[in-house]
C-alpha cells in the first residue's frame, strides 16, 4: 500500500542545488528562505473549528498583550498546538509533525499525511490540545507528483474519497460499525453485492452496519406440512326412530345407513 506521508521532498536538496557563490555565509539568509519556501510548498494545511482567546490590556479595549516575539498571549482555555509536536487523528490514526501554527485563523501547517479524516478530533502529543478538523488541504508539490495516485482508493485524500463512496457505496449507510475501514470496504464491496439476498450476505451486512453476528432463519423452515398425514376423527351419530317402524328395525337401519356414508 502506498505511504500516506510525503517522502519525495525537494527541500533537503535545495542547498546542494544552489550555485557555489550562494554557499557563502553572506547568503545564509537567502538559503534558509529558499529551503523554508519549499518546506511550505511541501506542507499540508489543517483548519480547525476552534476559538482562541487572548489576553487583553483592559476589559473595555481590544488591545492585546503581546509577547516579546510580537505574538498575542493566548489564555489557557484556548486550543494551541505547538511547533514540533506530533498531532494524531483519533479516528484515522494518522500522525504528522506541526511545522507552523496560525492560532488567529485556527490553522496549522504540518508534514503531509493523506489519511486524516474531516470532522475527526486531532490531538497534540505535547500540548494536549484537541480540536475538530474541518478542512485539510494538501501541498502543491505532492499534488503534482502524486496526481495519478489519487485515483487509487488507498492513496486518495479523504475529501476525494466521497467520490468513491458515491460510486461504489451509494446504497450503504454512512454510519458503519466501529473498526470498519471504508477504504477496505470499497475494495471488497463486490463480495457483499455478490452475496446479496443470501444468508451469508445478510450476516455480512449486519457485521458491517451494526458489528453484530446475526442468526438468519427463513419462515419456510418452520412451516407444518399436513399433506399425507393420517388424521383420526371421533364421529358420533344421533339416531331417531321413524314413524310406523318397529324401534329395533329403525335403529338397525339408520345405523347401517350412517355407517355406510
Amino acid at each position: 500500500m502506498h505511504d500516506p506521508t510525503f517522502t519525495k521532498k525537494v527541500s533537503p536538496l535545495v542547498k546542494g542545488q544552489l550555485p557555489d557563490f550562494i554557499q557563502d555565509e553572506d547568503f545564509e539568509t537567502y538559503r534558509l528562505f529558499v529551503r523554508d519556501f519549499y518546506k511550505f510548498l511541501e506542507s499540508a494545511k489543517m483548519t480547525f473549528a476552534t476559538t482562541t482567546n487572548y489576553l487583553i490590556q483592559e476589559p473595555t479595549t481590544t488591545s492585546y498583550v503581546l509577547e516579546e516575539t510580537g505574538d498575542r498571549i493566548s489564555l489557557e482555555d484556548s486550543v494551541a498546538f505547538t511547533v514540533g509536536e506530533t498531532v494524531t487523528g483519533q479516528t484515522s490514526g494518522a500522525t504528522a509533525t506541526v511545522l507552523v501554527t496560525d492560532l488567529r485563523n485556527s490553522v496549522i501547517y504540518i508534514t503531509s499525511n493523506q489519511r486524516f479524516e474531516l470532522n475527526e478530533t486531532v490531538t497534540g502529543g505535547t500540548s494536549g490540545a484537541e480540536a475538530k478538523l474541518t478542512a485539510y488541504k494538501t501541498n502543491p508539490v505532492q499534488n503534482i507528483q502524486q496526481m495519478l495516485d489519487y485515483a487509487n482508493v488507498d492513496n486518495t485524500i479523504f475529501e476525494y474519497f466521497d467520490q468513491f463512496r458515491e460510486a461504489f457505496l451509494n446504497v450503504i449507510p454512512k454510519s458503519l460499525a466501529n473498526g470498519i475501514s471504508k477504504r477496505k470496504l470499497v475494495k471488497n464491496i463486490k463480495d457483499l453485492y455478490s452475496a446479496k439476498g443470501t444468508r451469508e450476505g445478510h450476516k455480512l451486512f449486519m457485521r458491517i452496519l451494526l458489528g453484530e453476528n446475526a442468526d438468519i432463519f427463513y419462515p419456510n423452515e418452520n412451516i407444518l406440512n399436513v399433506i399425507g398425514v393420517s388424521v383420526l376423527l371421533d364421529v358420533k351419530f344421533i339416531i331417531s326412530p321413524l314413524s310406523k317402524v318397529p324401534k329395533t328395525s329403525s335403529i338397525s337401519s339408520s345405523a347401517t345407513e350412517a355407517a355406510s356414508c
